[in-house]
């Protein structure tokens, strides 16, 4: 952020946008308890989340960018605890899905655009990047984070992949290392 008293500029424009939008949806029959508002600087992939704890904004997007996309955003994750609040998902055999007819309707009531991503230019944010480590299969070397790797190296773990439903081991597939060496 690029000072604090923008960021706290930030935090009562967002908490006056909140409360803005917690009126609207009571008004159409949606009432839902006011949800936890949190920043995060590392978030940089998405503008906003919406999660069973609150909302979470991108700190990185709300110092680059216009007034009119932070409304979209925090709009658009309150819609998502509204569905929350009222159980307002579809779901399929595998999965929740969040961007339904209804999730559609709340964004309109709101006001606020239900595209599921947003149109900002990212040139000026810093991306973090997980590193990652080489496992292989009978058929390919996988490059997998930090996690996955450690799950597939504890002894007696077992993981297996999809391509060929083999087991995982670590370090690159043999085929490749007489390749490279």
């Amino acid at each position: 952020m690029k000072d604090l008293e923008t960021m706290r500029n930030w935090r009562a424009r967002v908490e006056d946008n909140l409360d803005l939008f917690m009126a609207i949806a009571a008004d159409a029959g949606y009432p839902c308890s006011r949800p936890t508002v949190m920043y995060k600087a590392k978030m940089t992939r998405a503008a906003g989340t919406c999660s069973a704890e609150g909302i979470t904004l991108s700190v990185e997007y709300l110092s680059e960018f216009e007034d009119q996309q932070v409304w979209d955003t925090l709009g658009h994750e309150f819609a998502h605890w509204i569905q929350r609040c009222h159980n307002l998902f579809t779901f399929t055999r595998r999965k929740r899905i969040a961007h339904n007819a209804k999730f559609y309707a709340l964004c309109r009531m709101l006001g606020v655009s239900d595209a599921r991503c947003h149109t900002m230019d990212l040139q000026n944010v810093t991306r973090r990047t997980q590193q990652r480590y080489a496992i292989h299969c009978k058929c390919q070397t996988h490059q997998v984070t930090k996690n996955m790797f450690h799950k597939c190296t504890v002894p007696g773990s077992t993981r297996f992949v999809r391509c060929c439903g083999s087991r995982l081991s670590a370090g690159p597939h043999p085929k490749d290392m007489k390749e490279t060496g």
